[in-house]
């Protein structure tokens, strides 16, 4: 009795210590834009995620006050795909990301006219600099 316990013990530590690793997402760039004044300038990329399969067509939005507009298109060129760590606060808004585009096209399958309803879906935001690891090019073949 005591090995079953300690085995299943084992295996919710180990689920556990899984479950907060950060998730590798894989996306590409679809665009890049300057918050405009009076805001403070803002490069902002808009990533369109491929995988994991259940984010599939969000988006991420990466931000950096550091960074030009003319280099952030040099290091992300429009179309170009990354593989990055999201951590776990942001795969818990790309979850509701998820849940808010479901319930939009629910409705617009029901035939509710769009301007009839908020279409608008926010984002995950994401600071660059406060990634552990750089977005890492992926070649794609």
């Amino acid at each position: 009795m005591l090995r079953i316990a300690s085995a299943t013990l084992a295996f919710v530590l180990v689920g556990l210590t899984q479950a907060q690793e950060p998730v590798r997402v894989v996306a590409s760039v679809a665009r890049i834009w300057v918050t405009p004044p009076p805001l403070a300038a803002t490069v902002s990329v808009m990533l369109l995620v491929h995988t994991p399969i259940e984010f599939r067509g969000l988006e991420i939005q990466l931000t950096d006050e550091n960074l030009s507009r003319a280099d952030a298109r040099s290091k992300f060129p429009i179309g170009s795909t990354f593989a990055l760590s999201v951590p776990l606060p942001v795969v818990d808004i790309l979850k509701k990301e998820k849940r808010q585009d479901e319930d939009v096209q629910r409705l617009l399958d029901q035939g509710i006219d769009p301007r009839r309803i908020s279409t608008v879906v926010i984002p995950a935001q994401l600071r660059l600099p406060d990634l552990s690891n750089p977005p890492a090019p992926v070649k794609m073949p």
